[in-house]
């Protein structure tokens, strides 16, 4: 298996991880997180750590997760492939919209 084929399996385990995280996750499950921002931090560039680690932390419309991934895929593929971040299938309750609050 390639080497970037892992490297991009760990920031999608990452980001998949961190983003169900709370403060009832197991602490094997923070343990894992950790492991994995340790590893992405001595095999990322620079810039594509500093943007992971900004979007979990700090998410905004132009820094998340989304746009993470198409950081790492132009590092790992040299270019975006076609892919941009508004067509990424992601999954949680109400991925994209919140529904209104009216009841």
């Amino acid at each position: 298996m390639p080497e970037w084929v892992k490297l991009v399996e760990k920031v999608a385990e990452y980001l998949a991880l961190v983003r169900t995280l709370s403060r009832y996750s197991a602490v094997a499950d923070f343990r894992r997180a950790t492991a994995l921002s340790f590893e992405l931090a001595m095999l990322l560039p620079a810039e594509v750590y500093r943007e992971l680690s900004q979007a979990v932390s700090d998410p905004s419309e132009e820094l998340n997760e989304l746009t993470v991934l198409m950081s790492v895929r132009r590092h790992a593929l040299g270019s975006r492939g076609g892919v941009s971040a508004d067509v990424i299938a992601h999954h949680a309750p109400y991925a994209g919209k919140m529904p209104d609050s009216q009841g």
